[in-house]
């Protein structure tokens, strides 16, 4: 970090983005949004406004050309979050990266072995992981209290198929998709 703050550029701005990432980095008294970058000049300009960011690009390798940054969070199309994350850590950036990091296990093991080399953190988003209940029952698998677990059985509620909602690209080979699991 080079300055009193932690200064971050949110990569992909979209409902996920302008929902959770912008306004917690907002929130945090030592982070900052710097700057802002997404494929659609109009959406990235309509988030410009909303959060008072300046810093618009369509392109994050113009955006990690031009420095000033301590770290990135990346909320993009899943096929896209492998070259970006790729980019940020050879520019010796801090990643933040919504699921999934790479499209196989060869991606996310070369990221690993990357942001090692270049000493930066890189954490996955896995945002049940902070839910109160899921950290309640990790107490317990940690305490013995559930004894040794041979069975799981989950559900997700996303929501991601609400009527207007742009769900489909979840679904889609090309860009990443294959359901729940990735």
């Amino acid at each position: 970090m080079s300055g009193s703050k932690l200064r971050l550029a949110v990569i992909g701005v979209g409902s996920w983005s302008n929902r959770i990432h912008i306004p917690q980095i907002v929130s945090h008294p030592d982070a900052e949004v710097v700057a802002l970058c997404t494929r659609t000049e109009e959406k990235l300009r309509q988030t410009g406004e909303e959060f008072g960011v300046s810093r618009l690009y369509t392109d994050y390798r113009q955006l990690f050309a031009e420095g000033g940054l301590d770290a990135v969070t990346i909320s993009s199309t899943h096929n896209a979050h492998y070259p970006i994350a790729k980019a940020a850590l050879e520019a010796g950036l801090h990643v933040f990266c919504e699921k999934p990091l790479g499209i196989n296990s060869l991606q996310t093991k070369e990221l690993a072995e990357l942001a090692e080399r270049r000493g930066v953190k890189t954490m996955v988003a896995f945002t049940n992981r902070w839910v109160p209940e899921s950290r309640y029952v990790k107490r317990l698998l940690d305490e013995g209290y559930l004894g040794q677990p041979f069975h799981y059985n989950g559900c997700q509620l996303a929501g991601y198929m609400r009527p207007g909602g742009n769900w489909r690209w979840r679904a889609d080979p090309m860009l990443g998709g294959g359901g729940v699991l990735y």
